[in-house]
Order: structure tokens, then sequence, then C-alpha cells
């Protein structure tokens, strides 16, 4: 009887995981560029829905790669378009690509703005006052160009055309005993034209509608089951009806409901095989349900679908290998 009693909170453990654990199923693996060579370190992927495109900003090859739909590279911007450190990026409707680069020797940290024929119409530098900015992510929309960073607190929202700052957010939290003005580490806008700030040093993130009215918060910091320990992207399908947060840390996809950011879930966990991650460090969703990962350390992009939200048995590592279903 004893026996039953201590296994019960195990038991019960269990239930808990299986009920809360997405089962995902990998459409594409993709490991080499537009040469064909294998990627260094992919930190950024980004969806084109408007042009049927992708794009994956590659770290140590300094090079934007771009990917048709069907997966397959064909073309890429490098230091031949003057694209030299891109760190982010997004893209508008009219096919105009913003690009934030770090400095990199004479070269000041600056926003540069690409046409849709890859050429480099116009730059923002953010070395100077009042743009002195080290941006970790971007977003835009018709009008705006949202930005977010590490050496400063919020958002700052600048004006498409002129580059001039617009508005600043800031967002006021708890960060672990005390109320402080929050740094986000990363911007998204989805296709309704609702704004997600997500911030790394909270565990959470912020969700507002298309005139920045502040509709509703979710996620928790910690480094258990369901709980944000480092969050480093967010992405929104308003068709799947489900918010995806990828936490670095523990290396898994934390999935929450589109409404008001209720936990629904998580996939993934730390492995090498197709749904399983490494330091994932960004997230997008297209149009027909595809969640694209940038798997950093395991040197690929997943494009994955979530298939329901029961598995057959416990997806978790065991003590052989990472990779395989414990039943």
């Amino acid at each position: 009887m004893k026996k039953v009693f201590y296994l019960l909170p195990l038991f019960l453990f269990f239930l808990f995981i299986k009920s809360f654990a997405f089962k995902v199923e990998a459409l594409k693996v993709i490991y080499r560029d537009d040469v064909r060579k294998f990627l260094g370190f992919p930190i950024n992927v980004k969806i084109d829905t408007e042009h049927f495109n992708f794009y994956v900003i590659d770290s140590p090859k300094a090079k934007i790669i771009f990917y048709n739909f069907n997966f397959v590279p064909f073309f890429s911007l490098g230091k031949g378009r003057n694209i030299i450190s891109p760190v982010a990026m997004d893209i508008d409707k009219d096919g105009y690509m913003y690009i934030y680069q770090s400095s990199f020797y004479r070269k000041p940290p600056r926003i540069s703005i690409l046409n849709p024929l890859g050429i480099i119409e116009k730059e923002i530098l953010l070395n100077k006052e009042p743009l002195n900015l080290q941006v970790a992510s971007l977003a835009v929309d018709k009008k705006y160009l949202y930005l977010v960073g590490d050496n400063f607190s919020g958002a700052i929202i600048l004006d498409k055309k002129t580059g001039k700052i617009v508005k600043r957010i800031k967002i006021l939290d708890k960060v672990v005993s005390s109320l402080k003005e929050v740094t986000l580490r990363d911007v998204y806008i989805d296709r309704k034209g609702r704004v997600y700030f997500l911030s790394e040093e909270a565990g959470r993130f912020y969700v507002y509608d298309s005139r920045l009215k502040f509709l509703f918060k979710g996620g928790e910091k910690g480094g258990s089951f369901g709980k944000l320990s480092r969050p480093k992207a967010i992405a929104a399908s308003p068709e799947l009806g489900i918010i995806v947060v990828m936490d670095y840390m523990r290396h898994s996809g934390l999935v929450y409901d589109y409404k008001d950011g209720k936990f629904l879930g998580e996939f993934g966990g730390k492995g090498w095989l197709p749904g399983w991650f490494q330091g994932p460090m960004d997230v997008d969703i297209d149009r027909e349900g595809r969640i694209y990962v940038a798997d950093s350390f395991n040197r690929r992009i997943q494009v994955l679908i979530l298939r329901s939200g029961e598995t057959e048995g416990i997806w978790a590592p065991s003590f052989v290998t990472p990779l395989r279903p414990v039943k």
C-alpha cells in the first residue's frame, strides 16, 4: 500500500505531462544553403507569405538565404549587396526587407532597407542619440518599424519612411520580486496586425492589438515544464489559434491559446533527431500552420506540424538516448 502511495505523485506527474505534450511531425529538416554548403549557425527565420518564400540569417556566413515554399534554396544576400553583419530582419507586404546589421569595423549599427530587387535604398544609423541602440529583433507593419534590444527597456517605434521615433512602449512587470521596466528579446506582428513583445528576463510575453492597445500577457518564469527559462522567440498563427514561444535553455517550444495566452502544452526537448532541438533561436508560422524553427546549435531549420494534444506515450529524454519516446 505504501508503494502505491509513493508512486501516485509520479503517476499524476506523467499524466499531467501527457495531457499537455504536443506530438510534432517534421515535414522538412534543412541543413544546406543556396550553394549546397552546410548551415553554420542559423539565428533568424522569417516567412514572406505574400511572395511564397522564407528567409534565413546564417550568422557565421553573414548572409541571408532565400528558400521557396518547397524548401529549395535559390538565392542569398551577402557582402556583394553590402549585407555584412545581419542579426534580425522582417519583410513588409510590398517586398521591402528591413535588416538590422550590427557594427562591423567602421560600419555602425544600422537598419538597411532593401527593395524587392535586393538593393539597399536607405539605411537608418543607430550609433547616435536618440537611436544609440543594440537591436535584438525588429518587426514591420504598414507604417511603423518596431525595435527591441539589449541596451534599452521596452520597445521603440520608428516611422518607416523617415526613421524618426514615433513612440516608446514601456512595460512594467515583476522580475524576481521587484517591479521594473523589462527589456524585450523579440517582437512579432501576426497576419491580423497583433503585436507581440517577448521578455527573456521576465519570462513573459505581452500582446497588443494593431492600435497598440494592451490585450493580455502570458507565460511564467521558471525552468520546469510549462515555464519559460530563457525564451528567445515568439510567433503566432491566427489560423491555428496558437502562440508559440521557443525556449533556448529548455530546448522546447511552448504553445499558448491565441485568445487569452493560456498555456496549452509544449513540444520538443534536447536532442538532434527531427522534432528535437539544441538552443533554438527563432520561430515563425506560415498560413498553412507550418512552424519554422531556427534550431541553431543543430545547425538547421526544422519545418514542423503540431498534430494533436496527446502523444503515444510520454515524449521525454531517456537515460540511454535523448531521442527515444518513453512508453
